[in-house]
């Protein structure tokens, strides 16, 4: 029997981990290239901006990503429960849904 962990899971328990905000940082910066660092980036603004009511199309625009991208996240963002009790921070407004 292979009691082994998917590599998936084995990140998360390592993300889990990680209390410290440096930690954090440094750990997120050995994983991620500079590009998926900037697509992480630009989801949670995706997130962040859909839930201020913000048109995908203008979204998309101000972030110059393609409407797909944004219409993953939308859709992202209606599949989860994750985002009910998250407050995203913005120099606009803290929504919670």
């Amino acid at each position: 029997m292979n009691t082994r962990k998917s590599p998936y899971k084995e990140l998360i328990d390592l993300l889990c981990r990680i209390s410290d905000p440096k930690e954090m940082e440094a750990a997120l910066e050995a994983i991620l290239t500079p590009r998926e660092a900037d697509e992480l980036e630009n989801r949670l603004q995706i997130f962040r901006m859909l839930l201020q009511d913000i048109p995908q199309r203008e979204i998309a625009a101000r972030l110059n990503v393609g409407i797909a991208t944004v219409t993953r996240g939308a859709a992202a963002l209606r599949n989860t429960r994750f985002f009910d009790d998250y407050v995203f921070s913005t120099t606009d407004r803290a929504h919670k849904r």
